[in-house]
């Protein structure tokens, strides 16, 4: 059977994400998971830890580049705390403008040895103390005489990594528990060029072939009217598309005209052009977009291309209101029933 979770949009008020944390675990979800967008993701993942039961809490993805691993120990080991053991920290770089521009963070030159650090360090963390403190020296990270004052519940929360180029993916079959799809993504790119690379870094580190759980967004825009759907669509797609992060999925599909149209419209500042730019065919290769009986019947071509399939609906645009929202993932619960 296939697994399914949802994504949190971080548009809703925090009341919101609790409601719909709950409404979805009471449909069936195996998992919640958060973005490090527009909200504080560890204070989003402590409400649903409080609000569920069952669920497992997972974060899609924080961004650790803008974080020490020290901290993101703590808060990934208080909410595995609050939530007895459901917590999955999932970590990623962001785009390089991001960490410049939004948190001062300056360019890594090695990111992919910084990340592979950074989840060792925080599985270090875990098991330290002052009697067995944590002194260590990486390429990107040095710590010296760390030790936790208590012990967290767990000493092994899985690490996933957020990944899409073959560096990352490698990586990810090297040293993380799972892997997490990004803004854009497709069934053929998981099967095709996800699995792959991860596999090598699994074989790589001699590791088994199933050590990685892989975790694919399902990004979703439905409505009962069709235009209004695919148009947030197009906004959805046109922000991801600007960032080059996602040239390797972008490029698998061909669509190297429309992302030049999108990139050179946004270089303009205007975005209504950049979502005119997206065609219907990525619309198709990306999302679940149209009514809820149009994505019905689409929404098995995702079925199998990963172990856990998590439903998001896009909340971008901003002619989509909270409460749209929040009726919305009714349609999404329904969706996940046909799998």
């Amino acid at each position: 059977m296939q697994r399914w979770g949802i994504g949190i949009p971080p548009s809703l008020s925090m009341r919101a994400i609790v409601e719909l944390a709950r409404r979805a675990e009471a449909a069936g979800a195996e998992s919640v998971w958060a973005a490090d967008i527009g909200r504080d993701i560890f204070t989003t993942l402590t409400a649903v830890a409080l609000a569920t039961s069952r669920v497992r809490v997972g974060a899609a993805v924080a961004i650790c580049f803008a974080r020490p691993p020290a901290l993101v120990q703590l808060a990934a080991a208080d909410i595995d705390d609050l939530s007895q053991g459901r917590m999955v920290l999932g970590i990623g770089t962001a785009p390089p403008a991001w960490n410049e521009n939004w948190y001062g963070v300056p360019k890594h030159e090695k990111p992919v040895a910084r990340m592979k650090e950074f989840a060792q360090v925080c599985r270090l963390m875990w098991r330290s103390d002052f009697q067995h403190p944590v002194d260590f020296s990486g390429r990107s990270i040095q710590i010296r005489g760390y030790g936790r004052l208590f012990p967290p519940l767990r000493t092994q929360i899985p690490i996933y990594f957020g990944a899409m180029n073959p560096q990352m993916l490698r990586a990810t079959g090297e040293v993380a528990d799972g892997w997490i799809g990004g803004g854009i993504t497709s069934p053929r790119f998981v099967t095709e060029v996800a699995r792959v690379h991860v596999q090598e870094g699994l074989a790589k580190a001699g590791r088994p072939a199933n050590a990685v759980e892989f975790v694919c967004p399902v990004s979703c825009a439905i409505s009962t009217d069709r235009a209004q759907a695919r148009a947030w669509a197009r906004s959805h797609i046109a922000f991801y598309a600007n960032v080059t992060y996602y040239d390797i999925v972008l490029n698998l599909h061909g669509f190297h005209r429309e992302t030049q149209a999108i990139r050179e419209a946004f270089a303009r500042g205007d975005r209504a052009a950049a979502a005119r730019a997206v065609s219907d065919e990525m619309i198709d290769t990306f999302m679940l977009a149209g009514t809820e009986e149009e994505c019905r019947g689409r929404v098995r071509t995702w079925t199998g291309c990963a172990d856990v399939l998590t439903f998001r609906h896009t909340y971008f645009d901003p002619t989509i209101s909270p409460e749209t929202l929040l009726q919305r993932y009714d349609s999404l619960f329904r969706l996940a029933e046909e799998l």
